[in-house]
């Protein structure tokens, strides 16, 4: 299956891209793509309980079934005013 990932913030700037197109294996789930991201960066130092994911704009725990066509996104914290 295909997914979308958007990417923001230290993701973007780790990874080089807004976003991508991942290819997954059936019955993957939000930690597979976190898992993605930190092969694909692996010098990032952001850990996973700080981040939120959100599939097809409805915020999800990382453990969510994906299907085919979703959007995935990322979200960091970040900081300013």
């Amino acid at each position: 299956m295909t997914v979308t990932l958007r990417m923001f913030a230290q993701l973007r700037e780790a990874l080089g891209a807004s976003q991508t197109e991942l290819t997954l294996p059936e019955n993957a789930t939000g930690l597979d793509v976190w898992a993605w991201v930190r092969s694909s960066a692996p010098s990032l130092q952001l850990p996973r309980e700080v981040c939120r994911l959100a599939v097809n704009c409805e915020f999800v725990s990382f453990d969510k079934i994906l299907s085919d066509g979703d959007e995935v996104a990322i979200l960091t914290p970040v900081a300013g005013g």
